[in-house]
């Protein structure tokens, strides 16, 4: 399973189907959910969508999808299956996805609790020996499995597996391949709410534009006629004032197009580096 990097559609609302921005194709598969955020800004969890990631297991021909984390080190997992982003998480736990029957969930016996909130049986483990038992018997009868890991680190985005637990996998036999065509359906998608945002900046930055150019016109108008004697100072205060208001109004609508930007690198798959945006 190759990846092939990370879709700019965004869901039809209460479907599955997706929806191309203006100018821009729909695909010919599915795409889901919403838009990747790694950043400090607050996010929206959504509840998983286990049909239609079996769905996308079995047309992808892949037997299931292992999720595995420990002390956040996979946001991806996080946000896919809805989990809590800031949860206290100091023992791994596994998720385990296939393509067709009941997920299957393995945490520590300190955190019993940590999948509550997902659907599934449940097992607990101890020590690394009991761990690594109830891994394989968790994976039992499954071959092909997909986890957030990318070959040769191709797509730095999804490479958050160790190398050690992909190593331990192998060892059972089984075939990891990487997540980043299952990642790019339910993960790396922009929602109607980003594109929209987007657009309402970018077009709010164009009025403002010339709003500030005709308040700085008035204000050069006002200080010329003052200086002529034609008017009074507090005039040119006024279309002072009105020019100190635009010029704040057009740093904070910057503001807002940075942030918009970053979120669309981010949603788009790309890791954000401050030379990206000018």
């Amino acid at each position: 399973m190759k990846g092939t990097g990370f879709s700019p559609y965004i869901n039809e609302p209460g479907t599955n189907r997706a929806l191309a921005p203006e100018g821009m194709l729909a695909p010919s598969k599915r795409w889901f959910t919403d838009s990747f955020n790694s950043g400090a800004s607050a996010r929206i969890i959504f509840p998983m969508n286990l049909q239609a990631i079996q769905a996308a297991l079995r047309e992808a021909a892949v037997d299931g999808w292992l999720f595995y984390d420990h002390h956040h080190r996979d946001p991806i997992a996080a946000h896919i299956l809805g989990l809590d982003p800031k949860a206290h998480i100091t023992r791994r736990w596994y998720y385990f996805i296939p393509a067709a029957g009941e997920p299957r969930k393995l945490v520590h016996r300190i955190e019993q609790g940590r999948l509550d909130s997902l659907p599934g049986s449940r097992v607990v483990y101890s020590g690394w020996q009991e761990l690594a038992v109830r891994i394989e018997a968790m994976l039992s009868g499954f071959s092909t499995i997909a986890m957030q890991y990318s070959p040769n680190n191709d797509i730095m985005y999804v490479s958050m597996v160790d190398a050690g637990t992909v190593d331990f996998l192998r060892t059972l036999g089984k075939h990891i391949v990487s997540s980043a065509d299952l990642v790019s359906q339910f993960e790396a998608v922009l929602t109607a709410d980003q594109i929209a945002t987007f657009r309402s900046v970018e077009r709010q930055r164009s009025e403002q534009s010339e709003a500030r150019a005709a308040s700085e016109s008035a204000y050069d108008l006002a200080t010329q006629r003052y200086r002529a004697g034609i008017t009074n100072y507090l005039t040119v205060l006024t279309a002072e004032t009105a020019v100190l208001n635009q010029r704040r109004q057009s740093t904070d609508l910057t503001a807002r197009a940075l942030d918009a930007q970053i979120e669309l690198i981010r949603a788009l798959g790309g890791a954000f580096a401050p030379r990206e945006i000018q």
